[in-house]
């Protein structure tokens, strides 16, 4: 499975699991999903290093999640 699939199908279950009000399922969910979004920032930051172009978008879309 391509982490692509993985991260719709981790968001697919965490959205079920917020539905149907399950706080153990949505735990286990967030945190199968964790290193995911740790490797995407890590990408941000090698975007920033490398000084690509890709920094500012990749930056931004971020910015609301580290509030």
């Amino acid at each position: 499975m391509r982490s692509h699939d993985r991260t719709a199908f981790g968001a697919v279950r965490f959205r079920r699991a917020i539905e149907a009000r399950s706080v153990l399922l949505a735990e286990l969910t967030a945190r199968e999903m964790r290193h995911l979004l740790e490797d995407a920032l890590e990408l941000v930051s090698l975007y920033a290093t490398a000084g690509d172009k890709k920094f500012e978008r990749a930056a931004c879309r971020w910015r609301p999640t580290l509030g």
